[in-house]
């Protein structure tokens, strides 16, 4: 009896993290696209002539402009270092599930 309660708990956990994994995706496919821009708007600084003729003043702008950027490209890193581990935690979730259901 306790068995067939345990399993649709089990499916519910499942269901959630597979929501949890496609809201990561989505996550992660904006943050792809908003490197990209950042990319394009990288290569696009560095090549223009008139970057070595700037006023310290200009320089100061540039500088705190990207450094939102610098915090998003961090950020980005550490999510994806999250998520590396929590797939590896699932990983090792569904090993013991399947140690337990051959049992």
């Amino acid at each position: 009896m306790l068995q067939q309660q345990q399993q649709p708990q089990e499916q519910q956990q499942q269901q959630q993290q597979q929501q949890q994994q496609q809201q990561q995706q989505q996550e992660q496919q904006q943050q792809q696209q908003q490197q990209q821009q950042d990319d394009i708007e990288f290569s696009s600084l560095s090549v223009s002539p008139s970057w070595f003729q700037l006023s310290s003043k200009e320089e100061e702008n540039i500088f705190s402009a990207s450094l939102p950027k610098l915090a998003r490209i961090k950020q980005f890193i550490l999510k994806q270092q999250q998520q590396q581990q929590q797939q590896e935690q699932q990983q090792q979730q569904q090993q013991e599930q399947q140690q337990q259901e051959l049992q």
